[in-house]
Order: structure tokens, then C-alpha cells, then sequence
């Protein structure tokens, strides 16, 4: 038999070229007090301006190119691949490389936002190696809006050494939190901008478990500048254990990104938690003497696809099975960590969670149990169904790119019981009946619902606003889909931060022909296989 991928992205699978032109910029060489305290974890090895697109015409050149809209375009975009110190996942000494994209905007203060991207298996599937594709553009368009956008490439992605420990809440936490140290340490030295203290939070995949990470540090105080503002995470799989995993043993999700995710599951999970000795106990020969060695980070989407089988129950042995299905010993112990990320705190600042009903990849009952669980620690997370928006063939994509369509821009936040104007939204959907700014009033916290969007509509769930002076304001954006970062006062505000409010996901470039994008949650659109 032969595998036939009939409509096939080649994302996780074909590594494009990774950018060739980058010119040095010199580390500045003093660091904040507390990341001198910290043993150096966030100090800067070394930055790269990797390219320039002066205008807003380059950015939506450069956006439309991944297929990804321009209408959030406001500003050009400088790009700067910063490598930082940080600690692998064992707590050892060790360096990430990560992208940070300012915009040419003329802004000394800029709001912060993260991005966690999606799962890649080659070291250029990441953000700061490729221009324009599905783990870049995110963080261009937040640029190009007005923000510093940073996002980390993660442990032994990128130019970072090592292997890449997938799925690791703490070493992406650890990563990501020191990306942001670096690059609040690279605008002041280099650039003369200051970052702002709240961090709005979002990702998509493996990256909304990574965003939910780093969100419960900054409220934890892990860092003495940056604090959480908000969370906007997107169809992760936030209970691997306890809905993800489930789902990929009873064939629920699609066939040969199951097997995908479940190799990397066993390969990455063992590699920092021990749950092997032999390959052979959990998979089947042949694949038990290749497959390890196809996620070392130098191999191409391509390559896996070539040397995994086609279903679950061609890779795995009995026992592998039974051991998946009740976890002990180091798995159950990397479960427990990775599932944390809902179930063991309660965020103080708004989160939103997206997901699409019939995703064949992260199962929504991730989705459902995080806000479950939120829920019960006192916390209303609003879930947004973005419905039978397919990209490519894909849901899971079309989840991303959904949620960019409909909500990027719509960055709201209302500060207690008085009404505070935070930037463009459009209470009606219609873009153009948002030409000003609004003024959004909040109601009490309750349990949250499921909503439906309609993407193609650019719809909004959420407050209906009344115009407002614009008084104060600068770099606003045209339309709902405009993000903007304009608080009360110079930073977020802070107060009654559990009142209903709207944030939206990330944008995320959808694949283009060209297949040169390379993340995992991409990696299969449709696969049959056929004699």
C-alpha cells in the first residue's frame, strides 16, 4: 500500500528555506537587574534585523503572499531574530532563539503581545526562520498594528541546541518568559522603545497551552516588569491526557495526524520523563528502529510522513496501547504537568478560548474541559465556536484563521463599572460602521457560554459599544478588524479584570501552494490510503 494525500498541505511537512539575509546587531550590553539576579536567563547572546518592510503596502504584500488579510495593516514592520539565554528543560543553561517584530509607527511605548506558535517538527518551523508563512505572519500583523509582537521559537527550535521537548509546559514557559525579558532588553538598548507592562497572551495549539503558561507565571510575578493582561488561546489541547489522548486511540480524530501527534507524544514525553526503555514497547517494528530519529529536528514534514504509518494501530504494540490509555509512571507524571495548564490556578485577567466544532486534530473537548475547569476556580472563560470553517481542507486550521478574521482587532477590555475607550471595535459586524473609537460597558462576571462566530462576516460576540470622544488616542485602526492598544491612561488597566470582556485570537497565516509553512497541526489535510 501507498500512501495518497489527495489534499495534502505540505506544512508540517516540507521545510521551506529558511531566511538567508540577516544583518548583526550588537547585543546591548547591560541587563536589567533582575535578569542579572536570574544567573543571565533572559540576557541577549545576539540580534539579527532579518528585513524591513517600510510600508503598510509591503505588509499586506507580505501577508497576502501566506494568505493572510491586510485589513489590520496600520504601520511597516521592522523583524529581529533575538537569541537569549535560558534554561532547558532539565533547569540547565541553555539558549532560544525567538522573532520579534516592531512596528515603524513612531511609538516609544508599545502595547506587548505574545505569540505561541503551533507544533513543527524541523528547527525551521518557527517563527524567527521563516517570512511570511503560517508561524510568522501572526506576529507581523500584530506588528504591523501597532505592537511589539514577540514570539519564541521554543527549546531546540530555531537556532536553539538540543532536541526539542514538545509539549513541555515548563521549558515553554521558561522560553517564552525570557523572550520577552530579551526583547524588552533589546528595543530599550537598541531602539529606544519601552515595552509595556501587561502581556495579552495568545496561541494556537500547542501554543495556547504554551500562552496559558506563560500567563500563570506573569500573574505568579515570576517577573518583576511584565504581568499578565490577557488570554486568548486557541484550539489547544489543554487535556492531553484526559480528552487528546482518548481521542486519538478511538480513531475520533483525523488518521494520520493522530499518529503523528502520538509518536511525538511518546518521543518528546520520553526524552525529559523517561517512559521507555526500548522504543519496542510501544511501537511496532519496522518503526521501532526509525522512528525516534525522524524527530530530531533535522528531518522534513515530508520525512515523517514517509516513515510513520498510516493509522494508530499500525504504530503501536498491545502494550503501547494499554500503556496510553492508562498512564503510570513518567507518562502519567508529564500528563499531569502538560493538563495543568487550566486546573491549577485561576487567571485574574480575562481569557477568551476559540475552538471550531469538528476539529480533526485537537479534539474540542480540550476546550470544554479548560473552561470546566477555569470555571470552577472562580474564573468565566467565554468559549467561541467559530464553526465549519475549514482552510484547506482543515478545521484546525481554518480554526486560526477564523478567529484572526473575526476577532483580531477586537482587543476590548472594559475597566470595572465605568466605561474606558480601549480602540475600534464594530458592535454590528460591518467594518465600515466602526470608523471611530468605542466605548464598551462590561456586565458582572457570570458563567461562561458557547458563542457562535460567522468568520466570513467578521462578526463580534461581545458588548455592543456607543461612539466616544476620541480624545488621547493615536494609531488607530480602521474597522473591527483594527487591533489597538489604547488604554486608560499609559498601561492596562487592572481593575475588576473578571468582568465579560473581548480578546481575540492571533493572526495566523493560512498555508499557502507553495507548502513551504511547516507546522505540525497543519501537517495533514485528508489523508487516504490506497493499494
Amino acid at each position: 500500500m501507498h500512501l495518497v494525500a489527495s489534499a495534502l498541505c505540505c506544512g508540517l511537512l516540507l521545510s521551506g528555506p529558511t531566511l538567508a539575509t540577516a544583518t548583526a546587531v550588537a547585543a546591548p550590553a547591560a541587563q536589567s537587574q533582575t535578569q542579572q539576579k536570574e544567573r543571565g536567563r533572559g540576557a541577549l547572546v545576539s540580534a539579527e534585523k532579518l528585513y524591513t518592510l517600510a510600508t503598510r503596502q509591503a505588509v499586506a504584500a507580505e501577508l497576502g503572499e501566506g494568505g493572510f488579510d491586510d485589513d489590520t495593516v496600520r504601520h511597516g514592520v521592522v523583524a529581529y531574530r533575538l537569541v537569549y539565554r535560558t534554561i532547558d528543560a532539565h533547569g540547565k543553561p541553555s539558549t532560544a532563539s525567538g522573532l520579534l517584530v516592531l512596528p515603524r509607527s513612531g511609538e516609544r511605548r508599545l502595547p506587548t503581545v505574545y505569540f505561541g506558535h503551533g507544533t513543527g517538527s524541523h528547527k525551521d518551523d518557527s517563527p524567527s526562520m521563516r517570512r511570511g508563512a503560517f508561524v510568522s505572519a501572526p506576529v507581523i500583523a500584530h506588528a504591523s498594528a501597532g505592537a511589539a509582537a514577540v514570539a519564541p521559537d521554543y527549546l531546540g527550535m530555531g537556532t536553539g541546541p538540543g532536541l526539542h521537548p514538545w509539549m513541555d509546559i515548563g521549558s515553554e514557559t521558561t522560553a517564552s518568559l525570557d523572550m520577552l525579558r530579551a526583547a524588552r532588553a533589546f528595543t530599550a538598548a537598541r531602539t529606544g522603545h519601552v515595552l509595556e507592562r501587561d502581556v495579552l497572551a495568545t496561541g494556537f495549539s500547542q501554543g495556547a497551552s504554551a500562552a496559558l503558561g506563560l500567563g500563570r507565571a506573569l500573574q505568579a510575578g515570576e517577573d518583576r516588569w511584565f504581568r499578565l493582561g490577557a488570554l486568548a488561546p486557541v484550539s489547544g489541547a489543554y487535556d492531553f491526557g484526559g480528552a487528546e489522548l482518548p481521542a486519538l486511540l478511538a480513531g475520533e480524530l483525523e488518521p494520520k495526524s493522530s499518529v503523528l501527534y502520538t509518536v511525538y507524544t511518546l518521543v518528546a514525553f520520553n526524552r525529559v520523563h523517561h517512559i521507555y526503555d526500548d522504543p519496542g514497547e510501544f511501537f511496532r517494528a519496522p518503526y521501532d528502529t526509525t522512528i525516534e530519529a525522524l524527530f530530531d529536528g533535522a528531518h522534513t514534514g515530508e520525512e515523517l510522513m514517509r516513515g510513520t504509518p498510516g493509522t494508530v494501530a499500525e504504530l503501536l504494540t498491545e502494550q503501547g496501547r494499554r500503556r496510553l490509555a492508562n498512564p503510570t509512571g513518567g507518562l502519567a507524571e508529564a500528563l499531569r504537568i502538560t493538563d495543568a495548564v487550566c486546573t491549577d490556578w485561576a487567571p485574574r485577567a480575562p481569557v477568551r478560548l476559540y475552538m471550531a466544532t469538528g476539529d480533526e486534530q485537537a479534539t474540542t473537548t480540550n476546550t470544554d474541559h479548560c473552561e470546566a475547569a477555569l470555571r470552577k476556580n472562580g474564573v468565566a472563560a467565554p468559549v467561541v465556536d467559530l464553526g465549519a470553517t475549514d482552510y484547506e481542507g482543515s478545521r484546525h486550521l481554518g480554526s486560526n484563521v477564523a478567529a484572526t478574521s473575526a476577532h483580531f482587532g477586537c482587543w476590548v477590555c472594559s475597566a470595572g463599572v465605568n466605561s474606558a475607550v480601549y480602540g475600534l471595535i464594530s458592535s454590528t459586524g460591518v467594518p465600515s460602521t466602526a470608523s471611530s473609537p468605542r466605548t464598551c460597558r462590561s456586565s458582572p462576571s457570570t458563567r461562561s457560554s458557547r458563542h457562535r462566530e460567522t468568520p466570513s462576516r467578521f462578526g463580534r460576540y461581545g458588548p455592543r459599544c456607543a461612539k466616544t470622544p476620541t480624545s488621547g488616542q493615536s494609531g488607530l485602526l480602521r474597522g473591527c478588524r483594527s487591533p489597538v492598544w489604547i488604554l486608560a491612561g499609559s498601561s492596562w488597566s487592572k481593575k475588576n479584570t473578571t468582568s465579560r470582556c473581548e480578546y481575540p485570537s492571533t493572526p495566523v497565516s493560512a498555508s499557502g501552494a507553495n507548502c513551504s509553512e511547516s507546522s505540525l497541526m497543519m501537517a495533514v489535510t485528508s489523508p487516504q490510503l490506497s493499494s
